[in-house]
């Protein structure tokens, strides 16, 4: 899946497929992840570690906040 890195490299994140959204810090050591309806194949974070973006290949659209809490879900059109 994608890769993504906030601006210090204290926030990583790796779309897995059907094991979500791995997250690890600046070290290497995973620190969570996070479960979105669907298989995540996009993902992106802000420059701060703030904002996450997720896309699934189903077409649904995430957007959470760094610890994961959902702000909002969407479907994108075909």
């Amino acid at each position: 899946g994608d890769l993504a890195l906030s601006g210090s490299g204290d926030m990583i994140l790796i779309a897995c497929f059907s094991h979500g959204i791995a997250r690890y810090d600046a070290d290497g050591d995973q620190v969570g992840s996070y479960q979105v309806e669907g298989t995540p194949n996009r993902v992106s974070c802000s420059y701060l570690p703030y904002r996450i973006a997720v896309s699934t290949i189903e077409r649904g659209l995430y957007w959470m906040n760094a610890d994961g809490k959902l702000l909002w879900a969407a479907e994108a059109p075909e």
